[in-house]
């Protein structure tokens, strides 16, 4: 690289992994290489980027998950589903989701 010249960023191609349900929403975990996607199933998983199988899979909807997202502190997950459920589950392989019914009713459907 010549002096005064931008560094060139190079990423790598990631992993291909598979899920047993449509992706409808995807977030990355803040300083770290994990994403969490919520799928059409109602399940919420996490992924490293690299493997072929999620590292974390659970199921806190028993509808389509329109969103989700992490908490500020980064050590747990929002998920919010089309039945109106939201969910909140630590990132710990022996954590339970906390469900809430919210109070506005179902959530509008994406098309």
């Amino acid at each position: 690289m010549m002096a005064g010249q931008t560094p060139t960023l190079t990423i790598a191609p990631a992993a291909k992994v598979t899920l047993g349900a449509q992706v409808t929403s995807v977030t990355s975990l803040r300083g770290s290489p994990y994403v969490a996607a919520g799928l059409t199933d109602g399940q919420v998983v996490l992924w490293n980027g690299r493997d072929p199988a999620p590292g974390l899979t659970w199921k806190p909807h028993s509808t389509r998950v329109l969103a989700v997202n992490t908490t500020a502190d980064g050590q747990a997950i929002w998920s919010v589903a089309a039945d109106g459920s939201l969910g909140r589950t630590a990132l710990s392989r022996e954590a339970q989701p906390v469900l809430k019914r919210l109070a506005t009713g179902t959530a509008p459907l994406r098309v």
